[in-house]
């Protein structure tokens, strides 16, 4: 069963049906709801009714709602993930004077260019200039002639095939 809110013309009509001095029944059957979702709509809002009110409110109910993700909760955790993917760059004692900017930049353009589960398996740079990397573009071509190339050999396979 799935819930539809209210929205907010509805909850401009519910307050001049209301005001009008209808029913909740009545209210529920001209905006086509249920009488209960009527009813926790106005016992939500107890006393003077406002739609705009019970509009943000219910906003501010759906914002917090959803789980706060890991890393913006723990900034430490973040840095300690940070660190751990620069170490396989630059190894703990190692003297970073030791390394050219050129190694810097290197690393940051890897780094970069890795998709992180986080930002739903996309690189940093993806999300953050909104771009297509030509490397995925070509990953994904690779992987469809490897499937078209599993597709001719398995229908030469099952035109060998003999029923009798």
């Amino acid at each position: 069963m799935s819930y539809k809110h209210l929205t907010i013309k509805e909850r401009e009509m519910l307050m001049f049906l209301r005001a009008k001095g209808l029913s909740i029944r009545a209210v529920a059957l001209r905006l086509g709801r249920n009488p209960s979702t009527i009813s926790r709509e106005l016992k939500r809002c107890a006393g003077h009714y406002s739609p705009s009110k019970a509009e943000n409110d219910y906003h501010q109910k759906r914002k917090n709602c959803h789980k706060k993700r890991l890393l913006d909760s723990r900034p430490q955790l973040r840095r300690q993930i940070t660190n751990g993917l620069i170490r396989e760059y630059f190894p703990k004692r190692t003297d970073i004077d030791n390394y050219t900017k050129q190694d810097v930049k290197h690393c940051q353009k890897q780094l970069n260019q890795r998709p992180r589960k986080v930002l739903n398996y996309e690189t940093p740079y993806e999300v953050f200039f909104d771009k297509t990397l030509h490397l995925v573009c070509q990953f994904a071509s690779k992987q469809m002639k490897l499937s078209f190339q599993f597709l001719k050999i398995t229908q030469r396979e099952w035109s060998r095939v003999n029923y009798f």
